[in-house]
């Protein structure tokens, strides 16, 4: 009985020994090769796109690689970029080239005429600052008759925010019927690649005498413009209704002034 037990106990033993040499080789040999296993490893994506598109030329950063905010990862072709950059730079040039023509064949009396205009509404900018419905009850203006204001050569001198002001006053103090005939630029006048070269050319001469152009109109919102202040636009004539409504047939060189327009709004 106890040579079984002997035998039993040396089995155990050897199990254990051979067991504990098996372990310690295993943990030898994941210590020199990595710890391997099976399961989900769980990362944060993130997407990264650059401002403008490109072809990429160079990567900074390796895959798995550690990187702190501002790293540059990569770069792209800069060949195109460079080209829009000289061909906007040649842009430039060329305006600037055509602005200083502009003013050089600017005669002498256009621009008196044209400092003449600026002060005449730079006046009308004054009065017009003024609250138009008290300047008109210290008159004799009868509210209640239907008037008609005449505001021709006037508003694209003005910021839209007084124009839109006095349109809206106007529409407040007048009677119901009441007519304003009032002029305007469309907006492509202040499109450089869609302007006249007559309407480049008085740009120039007004802004060097100190009074830009600031302000036009879209021709298709303007009847809804008007309707936000009170206003029915009855009539807009184009620079060619009004070439043939006043102009055609005449021999003394007048022409309708291109990107101006007529309107004729009623009080509502």
């Amino acid at each position: 009985m106890k040579n079984i037990v002997r035998l039993s106990l040396g089995i155990v033993l050897a199990m254990l020994i051979a067991g504990g040499i098996w372990w310690w080789t295993r943990q030898q040999a994941q210590a020199a090769h990595g710890l391997t296993g099976s399961g989900t490893i769980e990362a944060t994506q993130v997407n990264i796109g650059p401002e403008v598109s490109g072809r990429i030329v160079q990567v900074m950063a390796d895959e798995g690689q550690v990187v702190q905010a501002g790293d540059i990862l990569f770069s792209l072709d800069d060949s195109m970029l460079s080209v829009q950059r000289a061909q906007a730079q040649a842009a430039i040039k060329t305006a600037r080239a055509q602005r200083d023509r502009l003013l050089a064949r600017a005669r002498p009396e256009q621009l008196d005429a044209a400092r003449a205009t600026i002060t005449t509404t730079q006046a009308m900018l004054s009065g017009a600052q003024e609250n138009l419905a008290e300047a008109l009850k210290r008159s004799a203006y009868d509210r209640r008759a239907a008037s008609f204001y005449s505001w021709l050569g006037v508003t694209y001198y003005l910021t839209r925010d007084v124009v839109v002001a006095t349109l809206r006053a106007i529409a407040e103090v007048a009677a119901a019927g009441s007519t304003i005939m009032f002029d305007y630029f469309d907006t492509d006048a202040f499109v450089p690649e869609r302007a006249a070269t007559r309407m480049q050319r008085m740009q120039a001469i007004v802004r060097q005498a100190g009074e830009p152009i600031q302000t036009g109109f879209d021709p298709s919102t303007l009847a809804g413009d008007l309707a936000t202040l009170g206003l029915h636009l009855h009539e807009d004539l184009s620079p060619s209704d009004i070439e043939r409504r006043y102009f055609q047939g005449r021999t003394d060189g007048y022409r309708a002034f291109e990107h101006v327009h007529f309107a004729w709004a009623v009080v509502a």
